[in-house]
């Protein structure tokens, strides 16, 4: 199959599986830092951006200060065993329950509510819209339909005052002040409004932020208690570091991975050394830059003469090593006369261009001597395809 198609096929796949891991938040997990459709980052930075400060803690016990206002999702139970084990609370549960409490009824703010387990099924029946009212019934909004059971068991008892903040037409609680002690609890019977992926559709993000702006104190701190849903796990140290940290510890490990790909070289094994690989060519501008380096121009027009000579000889057919004087005769009276110029200046270093100069002409004084025709014809082709020369 042609590239383009392989490629549109990884694109297909690759977008049908984050499609498929952004719709798979079955489980509920409202931390105040995930960005999962069932957390609450929007609402935070909402909360932020209102001036409100924002902690998170998994301790069971925490210890509040008199600006916290502690925020407790309690998870709704989906199942009949898990319904009656919720009946049957644990002294873990009492303990944590009481200890709120407590600082409730000293005087302190708690914004307690319920979550359903379920979060797919929650998403589904959340699609329908209610119309709620002001308990003055001079607001009218609307939110999701209720998919909670609308109560939030021992949190509040019979002697507890109940204020309606909103309600739906209906008549069914949906945001209550409820006081306690010196204190009061600010019920929201449903925290899916509250998520990330209901609180920008209807009027969610307006109902939830006024009511915090005018139930909250002033220049105080949320606390959301993530042990109140099952998170009690000590945080490890990414996770007290915070999220952005441990975005940047994915990516420098894709970055080292990505890294490891490019260079070919695998973690563990020795580089494989691949020495350059030096050719003739090389080797000749190599030898030519070291000679232009020291101005050896006596070396170069030495060669020059014994390149003309060996020319000279074999036009003339004599033997190497004859003399000067025996061939000199047979030669033109020109080419006599540069052979020996550049003869002279061999034995000791002229300018190059000087040297140029003369080795062209004794170069063109050959050709003219030996004939281009004659350089060409003896000049064979080896039987493994590379050219020799009679000189």
């Amino acid at each position: 199959m042609p590239v383009g198609i392989w490629v549109l096929l990884g694109i297909l796949g690759l977008a049908a599986s984050m499609l498929t891991l952004a719709q798979s938040n079955a489980a509920t997990r409202p931390s105040a830092g995930s960005a999962a459709p069932s957390g609450l980052r929007i609402l935070a930075t909402l909360a932020r951006s209102a001036g409100f400060d924002l902690d998170s803690t998994r301790d069971p016990l925490p210890r509040f200060e008199p600006r916290d206002v502690p925020v407790v999702i309690l998870i709704e139970t989906t199942s009949v065993s898990d319904w009656i084990a919720e009946l049957e609370q644990s002294d873990e549960e009492k303990a944590f329950e009481d200890h709120v409490l407590t600082f409730v009824r000293e005087g302190g703010t708690a914004i307690v509510g319920r979550l359903s387990g379920n979060f797919r099924k929650a998403s589904i029946d959340g699609r329908q819209r209610v119309k709620v009212s002001s308990a003055d019934q001079e607001i009218t909004a609307e939110t999701s339909l209720v998919t909670t059971q609308g109560s939030i068991g021992n949190w509040v008892g019979p002697e507890d005052v109940i204020s309606p903040v909103w309600q739906t037409e209906s008549g069914a609680p949906f945001l209550d002040v409820v006081t306690v002690g010196k204190g009061r609890l600010i019920v929201l019977y449903d925290w899916l409004p509250a998520t990330n992926r209901f609180i920008t559709e209807a009027d969610h993000a307006p109902i939830l932020m006024g009511a915090l702006k005018k139930l909250a104190p002033p220049d105080s701190r949320l606390r959301f208690l993530e042990a109140a849903w099952g998170n009690s796990q000590e945080p490890g140290i990414l996770d007290r570091l915070g999220p952005g940290y441990a975005a940047g510890w994915g990516q420098i490990i894709i970055c080292l991975l990505i890294v490891a790909y490019t260079l070919g070289r695998g973690f563990g094994l020795p580089p494989v050394v691949r020495p350059p690989q030096r050719g003739q060519r090389d080797l000749v501008e190599a030898t030519a830059g070291f000679y232009r380096r020291a101005n050896a121009t006596d070396v170069a027009l030495r060669a020059a003469l014994a390149d003309a000579r060996h020319k000279i000889l074999s036009e003339l057919k004599l033997a190497r090593g004859t003399e000067w004087a025996v061939w000199s005769a047979r030669i033109p009276e020109s080419l006599r006369h540069i052979y020996r110029e550049v003869e002279i200046a061999s034995q000791e270093r002229i300018r190059p261009q000087d040297a140029i100069r003369v080795a062209m002409d004794l170069d063109r004084e050959v050709t003219a001597f030996v004939g281009k025709e004659r350089i060409a014809s003896r000049r064979k082709v080896r039987s493994d395809g590379t050219r020799r020369s009679r000189f």
